[in-house]
């Protein structure tokens, strides 16, 4: 599957398919959800100065007009060197894309795992440095826990 994917999205430009993918980190939530990449479109024989054909919303065009050098600059960011250089507009339907979910809380520390952190940790001076590694080490010791069974 991956490699059909690939096929299609070098068929409308996307050697890096990624844009695509984390569009919505790219150009943030309040754009990604009235926009999506369409193509990029470079010069014969060039990979910078390119054309990125954007479909929009008829509604948010205007908006997006007027962010247009933000957006160049984010992707070029994204990118690492100037790939676009304009942004061409085709207004439509866009279907949103849903925002990545938050990572879920981390869980409370096995009581037993933050003792044994802080015996390790207990040598050290500095409190802050102390506090963070007997959290650090918590941690590990809560995740291995199944695999280190028996052990001190």
């Amino acid at each position: 599957m991956p490699d059909i994917a690939r096929t299609a999205w070098r068929s409308r430009g996307f050697i890096n398919q990624e844009i695509v993918a984390r569009w919505v980190e790219i150009v943030g939530e309040d754009i990604a959800g009235n926009a999506v990449p369409l193509r990029l479109s470079f010069p014969r024989g060039e990979r910078m100065g390119g054309t990125l054909e954007i479909r929009v919303t008829p509604a948010f065009a205007p908006m997006l007009q007027h962010s247009e050098p933000r957006i160049i600059e984010r992707v070029n960011r994204f990118f690492g060197y100037g790939a676009v250089a304009r942004i061409k507009l085709q207004q439509g339907p866009v279907q949103r894309q849903a925002p990545p979910k938050p990572p879920a809380p981390p869980s409370p520390p096995d009581p037993q795992a933050v003792a044994q952190s802080g015996k390790l940790v207990k040598p050290i001076k500095d409190d802050k440095l102390r506090e963070l590694l007997e959290r650090w080490g918590a941690a590990i010791l809560q995740k291995n826990a199944p695999e280190h069974e028996g052990r001190p």
